[in-house]
């Protein structure tokens, strides 16, 4: 996260800033920002291009509301791919690689912050979910 300065892994703030649904729930809980608060937010929009839908939907049922709840006990399911959005093309290489990339978000909106990878392992994961074969 860019407010967190070079060398410390956290600081804490008055009050909790950001757009629901994207911010880190450890944050909100503890007003503690970390490394790991951009890294939860990124992986909630990774969520929405899998899907199509929008973080929080508030005309849908309260246990589908929240995106990051819907999704998360899904993504191991094998009926995942029928959630993702149908604009997305559906060859095997695509297929595989949205898997991935879900496995990856699912891993990173852990509501255990010592659950989720730093920036930097992050970057590695992608560079990975994005070249591997």
């Amino acid at each position: 996260m860019k407010l967190v300065l070079e060398g410390v892994d956290s600081f804490e703030t008055l009050r909790v800033v950001g757009t629901f649904n994207y911010i880190d729930p450890d944050y909100v809980g503890s007003k503690r920002v970390t490394k790991k608060a951009d890294v939860y937010a990124f992986k909630v929009i990774l969520m929405e291009l899998i899907t199509g839908r929008k973080a929080n939907y508030e005309t849908l049922s309260v246990d589908e509301q929240n995106l990051v709840m819907w999704l998360r006990p899904k993504i191991k399911i094998s009926t995942f791919l029928n959630l993702v959005d149908g604009t997305i093309a559906t060859d095997k290489e695509t297929i595989k690689r949205i898997k991935k990339i879900a496995k990856l978000a699912k891993y990173c909106t852990s509501q255990e912050v010592e659950s989720r990878p730093l920036r930097a392992s992050r970057t590695k994961s992608g560079n990975e979910v994005t070249s591997e074969d």
